[in-house]
């Protein structure tokens, strides 16, 4: 149809700005991504609804890369990729040893992150410490601890430096209470002086500043272990009790000499 001169033709035509046009072209390469591995796939399917895809495929990296473009929660990456860790337990905390490929190619190539050793535990790594705060660290540790497995070293070194009584409330929450007990004492000590930087804590006791400690955490543990059975439980009580008389004592003197 030809168009008479003067007739405005704006309203014939969509113009997409570059972020927009960025958006539909990654969309599009993820299906056509898709459809090497399933040929059924009936597209244009949502933006969501690729992302599911892509994380049941392992394909986290372009996962990753949608999630950033079209702002879509990525829990369900981070439960995949900590699922995948907890099929292949790690023999020693060296993250970085994967195996014969260069990290950099792992996460070029996430569709062979389930099939690397360590590559799993690699990849989780790499997209925690890329967060910010602690919600993931969150996501993950329930599937750890509901699939009965440790939270690694670095995890809990990294997670409590973030935040150390959310750590602590995990552990009590799924009964973890040798380790909550463990952490409570550590969190004392910390406030007394010692490595005071793994909490990121920045006033101690010993600095007459005020200091913070979470008791009403503490007392929903002392209550659980109160309620446990077993020889372990009356130790792990005493320890805490000790503990905690230690600091009290330590901040009752400090108020003294001030």
């Amino acid at each position: 149809m030809d168009i008479e001169e003067g007739e405005d033709i704006e309203g014939t035509m969509e113009v997409l700005e570059l972020p927009a046009f960025e958006k539909e072209l990654a969309l599009v390469q993820s299906w056509m991504k898709l459809m090497e591995v399933d040929k059924t796939l009936v597209t244009p399917i949502s933006p969501e609804e690729t992302v599911a895809l892509l994380i049941r495929h392992s394909m986290y990296d372009t996962a990753v890369q949608l999630c950033e473009l079209f702002d879509i929660e990525r829990a369900t990456l981070f439960e995949h990729v900590a699922l995948a860790c907890c099929r292949a337990p790690m023999e020693n905390e060296n993250v970085n040893e994967i195996g014969p490929r260069n990290p950099e190619w792992i996460l070029e190539n996430t569709e062979f992150v389930n099939s690397i050793p360590k590559a799993a535990w690699f990849y989780l790594r790499h997209l925690l410490l890329k967060s910010e705060g602690t919600k993931y660290f969150r996501v993950c540790a329930r599937v750890f601890l509901l699939s009965a497995c440790s939270l690694p070293a670095w995890f809990v070194v990294e997670y409590q430096r973030r935040n150390v009584t959310e750590l602590l409330k995990v552990y009590i929450t799924f009964e973890r209470l040798i380790e909550a007990t463990e952490l409570t004492c550590q969190i004392i000590d910390a406030n007394l002086g010692k490595n005071p930087e793994l909490f990121n804590i920045l006033d101690t006791v010993a600095s007459g500043k005020p200091v913070w400690i979470p008791l009403h955490v503490i007392d929903g543990l002392q209550y659980k272990l109160h309620q446990a059975e077993g020889k372990r439980a009356p130790e792990l009580r005493d320890t805490l009790l000790s503990k905690l008389d230690e600091m009290f004592t330590k901040v009752e003197n400090v108020s003294k000499i001030r």
